[in-house]
């Protein structure tokens, strides 16, 4: 009589004969020996060539690897999953096609979830983009045919069941597009692939839960385009979120990787949701209201951002408890109310609790603006202890011993440093993206925009420039000026630079103009002349064209010309008498510019309360006037004719140099401006 124990067994020996090795996995174990030695020794799981690995069973090594996953020595798992995986393209699979490649990317899931164990964030993204890859849920990875043809530019797709370097490489990060349309095709592909009736090959295996560790490891890796992928298509599968975390919480990551991507717009939609429920992601709404605010501000609306600000500052119930948060929060006392008291006391607070460096960078620009150095110096080199490679405090160190201790000297090696950091940051993949709060990158780093790090590059170069400038090096300053952005403050430095190079260069010709004179009228050098230029055929040639274009020629008259000829009447020359004289010097006057005439005489009168000025001398000239005109004009001939240096007593007489000047004259009289 067969028990329910025999029968049991026999099932279960005939599924074993229709599956081969896979039920072999309830019985077989991996060696112990050769676990420890490739756990413990480097270098011990590249030794494994494909004889060694025929050996092994695949199936006992991922025994193996879920014992130790279990036990929480993920990376110990994260080995023995790989040693299964290359154990398992040796491995003979005779009866189910495309068995290996289910087993392969179940496989290729796990090592996924051991690597985000071990906090191997790059190395789960790039297991998990493989087993999506050879799932056909993402776009496969393009390889050139001919990488060493330069000209031959022909792709094709990657091999994904190799178990080789270039297969867990993750092969970047989606699109916008992809991830805005993406998510319900999947959504509607894996919901159709787990139902009960299904008999898909990948059934069971990427589950709600499972795409939430993919979506978190993407996270953690930097891939924010996948991450979000995975994410909305989770949620659209199952809406309360995952096991291990809240739906708001998940909605909060959205949101700040929505930010990191420059769409500001999602990002205020997923920051919205977690306003209603902001305890159940370990947050105040003052916290959530930070980040809405920073949203606006990148969208170019200060006014909503203030709004949300404000709404942070009034209500006390509103206070964040993110360290960055009441960072900004503290700034924004400062510099938006001009409240010193109520910043320094919450940077202080907030640097007893964490000693970030953000915290101290915000606390040390606090004291500068207060003009309290020591103190600024002291929180900017703590800062730098802690985060060395943060441009933005090396920017302010160089700023500080510029202007506030006026050495120059250590400030352009300030700048230097923070010029390399960001250009640095600026080159490096994903160095700019932005890290928030808890879960992601190190809380309280000083983390940077891609728009922050460009702008921290310029402002670097420029703030060199002035430096070379204090340390009277302007080659240099003009050689910093030209590498930055071109704008109106730029502009301005360069010119000042120019202009002073124009006036020094006056001066300096002007000094040598001066002191060539004085040895020319020393005697001790004589006067270079111009080198006299020999005539050429080529200069005769040029004066004989010369000659030839200014030849006499015919006018041409037309009908118009005659008939304007009649008309127009012609002046003939008439010459002057001596007898004329006195008629052409009637209405001669020198002016007041040459002192020999003096302005008439002015009266001021006020009429109906303004003032009207009323010229009692008439248009035309007094006698007087003429007869001291004719003096003049008789003095000037006559200092013609005797052409000599001095003037005579007779002609000082005759222009009146004996008598008082007149005080309505101007006095600067000499005989050059007479005779001009």
């Amino acid at each position: 009589m067969r028990t329910p124990e025999s029968s049991f067994l026999a099932a279960s020996a005939a599924r074993a004969r229709t599956m081969g090795c896979f039920a072999r996995t309830r019985v077989e174990y991996f060696d112990y020996d050769l676990y420890d030695a490739l756990t413990n020794t480097p270098g011990a799981l590249d030794a494994l060539d494909e004889i060694k690995l025929r050996a092994l069973s695949w199936s006992a090594a991922k025994f193996a690897a879920d014992g130790a996953y279990a036990r929480g020595e993920c990376a110990h798992a994260a080995i023995m999953y790989t040693v299964a995986l290359r154990a398992l393209q040796f491995a003979p699979f005779k009866v189910a096609k495309g068995e290996r490649r289910v087993r392969r990317i179940e496989l290729r899931v796990k090592l996924g979830d051991a690597f985000a164990g071990a906090k191997s964030w790059r190395a789960s993204a790039g297991s998990y983009a493989a087993a999506l890859r050879d799932a056909g849920l993402i776009a496969k990875k393009r390889v050139y045919i001919n990488p060493g043809d330069v000209d031959d530019l022909s792709t094709r797709d990657w091999n994904d069941g190799l178990e080789t370097v270039e297969t867990y490489e993750d092969g970047g990060d989606e699109s916008k597009s992809v991830v805005r349309e993406g998510a319900k095709t999947m959504s509607l592909y894996l919901e159709q692939c787990n139902a009960r009736e299904s008999k898909a090959s990948i059934k069971g295996i990427f589950t709600p839960d499972a795409l939430f560790r993919i979506g978190e490891g993407c996270h953690r890796a930097g891939r924010y385009g996948r991450a979000i992928l995975m994410y909305e298509t989770a949620l659209t599968l199952q809406p309360d979120g995952p096991l291990a975390k809240s739906t708001a919480m998940v909605w909060l990551e959205c949101g700040e990787m929505h930010f990191a991507l420059h769409n500001p717009e999602a990002a205020i939609t997923y920051f919205t949701k977690v306003l209603k429920c902001a305890q159940d992601a370990a947050l105040s709404s003052g916290d959530v209201l930070c980040e809405i605010a920073k949203c606006y501000d990148a969208m170019n609306q200060p006014v909503d951002a203030e709004r949300c600000m404000a709404r942070v500052r009034d209500d006390p119930k509103s206070a964040p408890v993110r360290l960055t948060n009441r960072i900004w929060v503290a700034w924004n006392e400062f510099e938006k109310e001009q409240n010193t008291t109520k910043a320094l006391k919450i940077l202080k607070e907030v640097n007893e609790i964490k000693r970030t460096p953000e915290g101290l960078y915000a606390l040390g620009r606090v004291y500068a603006n207060l003009s309290q150095f020591d103190a600024a110096d002291a929180c900017f080199m703590e800062a730098c202890e802690l985060d060395p490679t943060s441009p933005k405090i090396w920017l302010e160190i160089g700023t500080l011993y510029l202007k506030g201790f006026k050495l120059p000297d250590i400030a352009v090696k300030a700048f230097g440093r923070a010029r390399e950091l960001a250009t640095a940051l600026k080159l490096k993949e994903g160095g700019c993206s932005i890290g928030h709060g808890y879960g992601t990158d190190v809380e309280g780093l000083t983390k940077h925009t891609d728009a922050e790090v460009v702008s921290l590059e310029n402002d670097a170069r420029m703030f060199s420039g002035d430096t070379f400038q204090e340390l009277g090096r302007p080659s240099h300053a003009l050689r910093e000026y030209e590498a930055c952005i071109d704008s109106a403050r730029i502009q301005i430095r360069k010119l000042k630079i120019i202009i002073w190079a124009v006036v020094l260069l006056q001066r300096a010709f002007r000094a040598h103009r001066e002191r060539r004179a004085k040895q020319v009228y020393a005697g001790a050098q004589r006067v270079v002349l111009e080198p006299v230029v020999m005539r050429s055929a080529t200069h005769e040639e040029h004066e004989r064209y010369d000659a030839f274009q200014r030849r006499p020629r015919p006018k041409k008259t037309t009908e118009a010309a005659k008939k304007y000829d009649m008309m127009r009447v012609r002046k003939q020359h008439v010459p002057i008498e001596q007898k004329d004289v006195m008629e052409l010097m009637k209405d001669f006057s020198l002016g007041t510019r040459h002192g020999a005439v003096p302005p008439p005489e002015t009266k001021t009168t006020k009429t109906a309360g303004r003032e009207k000025s009323i010229t009692t001398a008439q248009n035309k000239p007094s006698q007087s006037k003429v007869k001291r005109s004719l003096l003049v004009f008789e003095g000037a001939n006559k200092a013609s004719a005797t052409a000599t240096t001095t003037t005579s007593s007779k002609t000082k007489s005759l222009m009146g140099f004996d008598k008082k000047p007149n005080a309505a004259t101007d006095n600067r009289k000499s005989t050059s401006t007479l005779f001009r």
